[in-house]
């Protein structure tokens, strides 16, 4: 069986029919149809007839690492949730682990929006890549830790359109002080330097000024090999930045 995971496809070699049947119910939207020497090949299973949860959750991880080194420099890459309306454009939920991603991007799916993915989120050019993976849900409330893989068919979550852009972006701040939520809308800059913790490769990818696209301006009085310098921002017409509309959402 072949997946795709953030544009990259593997093939799977599962050592079961039974752990193959497995695998193709988690993985149901990401399926594709292919057979290409180019593709990441990976074996999965031993001799259980079925794939125990560890296994599964580590091959998620290691399809995921995979796929983002291979966007390192290309795309933004987020630790967030995100659903999308029907005209593709997207809502993007930033937070840390155990901060209310995957409940959030439940209760939309669930409710008219469609499932784009619930842990890595991609943009390259603007463009938002579908990541339908399995669901990481937490098993019991005091082991936090202690999570399964469950399909979006299984929990009834809608599906996104095929092409995905940027829309909202709101970042989760779960604090028990407050009362009632409350939404704060963010300047660019500022989304930026607080998406910093929340970002994969970042280095590689502001090089390339898609994080927040500003163009360096040379120094008038460096001479003839001047040092580039950040000056007043520019906006890139290439690149479009992803953090405008970007809002602070803070809630119990």
């Amino acid at each position: 069986m072949s997946v795709d995971v953030l544009g990259s496809t593997f093939r799977l070699e599962v050592s079961t029919e039974a752990g193959l049947a497995q695998l193709q119910e988690t993985w149901g939207r990401s399926l594709r149809h292919l057979d290409d020497d180019s593709l990441v090949s990976l074996q999965v299973g031993g001799q259980s007839a079925i794939l125990p949860m560890p296994l599964q959750q580590r091959l998620t991880f290691d399809m995921t690492q995979i796929a983002m080194a291979k966007l390192a420099g290309r795309a933004v890459m987020l630790h967030a949730g995100a659903v999308s309306r029907a005209d593709g454009q997207i809502l993007a939920l930033v937070t840390e682990s155990g901060g209310g991603k995957t409940t959030a991007v439940i209760e939309f799916a669930r409710n008219g929006w469609g499932y784009v993915t619930d842990e890595t989120l991609a943009v390259v050019d603007g463009a938002v890549l579908p990541f339908p993976k399995p669901l990481s849900l937490v098993m019991h409330p005091s082991a936090p830790d202690a999570k399964m893989l469950v399909s979006a068919e299984a929990l009834g979550l809608g599906e996104c359109p095929e092409t995905l852009s940027m829309g909202h972006l709101v970042l989760l701040n779960r604090d028990p002080a407050a009362s009632l939520p409350e939404l704060t809308p963010l300047q660019p800059v500022e989304a930026a330097w607080r998406l910093i913790p929340h970002s994969s490769h970042l280095w590689i990818s502001m090089l390339h000024y898609k994080l927040w696209p500003v163009s360096p301006r040379r120094s008038r009085a460096a001479g003839p090999s001047p040092i580039a310098t950040f000056g007043p921002a520019r906006i890139s017409s290439r690149r479009p930045p992803i953090c405008h509309h970007a809002i602070s959402l803070r809630c119990p």
